[in-house]
């Protein structure tokens, strides 16, 4: 149940809202964290401060990358698709206090949400390790090669990692179903996040100073990828409303040169495999608005759909 229904009902939902999303502005929703990290392993081994006796639980330390929506960021406390919201995460001092673990640290990672016109929540991470015994940890993770998908032009959020951090503070990445024995002095680590909606040059500006304020998204990632540009620092920070629309312009302009020609069969040849990617030519998925024309988008009709007597069946809306 564990590793099998629950990984593959959480990836029957994202597949499920996604495709909704295909449909149109307004519908679905992007992809949703898949991966029962370390941070809700499966930990065992043995408590000495209860005379050596056993314990085994399994703990959810992790919050989860929700999905974007149409109207709303994702929600940190997802957990997973098929949880969505129904656990709540353990509280670390509880855990701490029945059972023989050190928690290091629990914290949001910036800049790890799907970014879009609304952000996939950003992921969690958790560290931890045993006390006095070495401590047995299993989880069967998903997402540690492909990450929640954004949709509608939104970004993917990061994949899924765990880690063994060693008593030096050495790193050994884990990937795949984990079942590992930690030693005392040695930590896990679990990392998880969500998809984006919707073009990242669309989001609201006051959403994304936001972001930068509270550490969800760093400065760097709102100006490359939001096109929002600031001025001052820490309580000052403030948009600067005209230098952000002249590099949102720019960033505009630059993705749609990215599309280099319609071939005869109708379907656009992109520049390199990540714009390849980024721009997935599923059904009639939105490529680019045309930077010197407000609210013309241009869509491209892939083979098995198109008219045999039309030569590029490019729509415009």
């Amino acid at each position: 149940m564990f590793g099998d229904a629950t990984n593959v009902g959480d990836r029957l939902v994202n597949a499920t809202q996604s495709a909704f999303a295909g449909i149109g502005d307004g519908w679905g929703l992007a992809e949703g964290n898949t991966a029962l990290t370390v941070g809700c392993a499966v930990v065992s081994g043995r408590d000495a401060r209860k005379e050596d006796r056993d314990f085994i639980n399994q703990m959810f330390l992790m919050g989860g990358g929700g999905p974007a929506s149409p109207r709303a960021d994702g929600w940190i406390n997802l957990l997973i698709p098929v949880g969505a919201g129904l656990l709540y995460r353990d509280s670390v001092e509880l855990d701490e206090q029945k059972y023989p673990l050190l928690v290091k640290s629990l914290r949001l990672l910036p800049d790890s949400g799907g970014a879009g016109r609304f952000r996939g929540a950003p992921g969690t991470e958790v560290v931890y390790g045993p006390r006095n015994h070495p401590l047995r940890v299993v989880a069967a993770p998903d997402g540690w090669r492909t990450p929640p998908r954004g949709v509608r032009g939104g970004r993917d959020g990061t994949r899924s990692e765990d880690h063994l951090i060693d008593a030096a503070g050495r790193e050994t990445k884990v990937e795949g179903f984990v079942n590992l024995e930690v030693a005392v002095g040695e930590f896990v680590r679990g990392r998880v996040c969500g998809g984006g909606y919707g073009d990242p040059l669309e989001r609201d500006v006051e959403r994304v100073r936001h972001d930068v304020a509270e550490n969800r998204v760093s400065r760097a990632q709102a100006e490359a990828v939001y096109g929002v540009v600031f001025r001052g620092e820490g309580r000052t920070l403030a948009v600067d409303q005209a230098a952000t629309a002249s590099r949102r312009a720019e960033r505009a302009a630059a993705r749609y040169l990215e599309v280099h020609h319609l071939h005869a069969s109708g379907v656009v040849a992109l520049a390199g495999a990540e714009a390849a990617r980024r721009h997935r030519l599923d059904r009639f998925e939105l490529l680019h608005r045309q930077p010197e024309t407000v609210g013309r988008r241009v869509l491209v009709q892939p083979r098995h759909l198109r008219r045999p007597r039309n030569r590029h069946d490019v729509l415009t809306a």
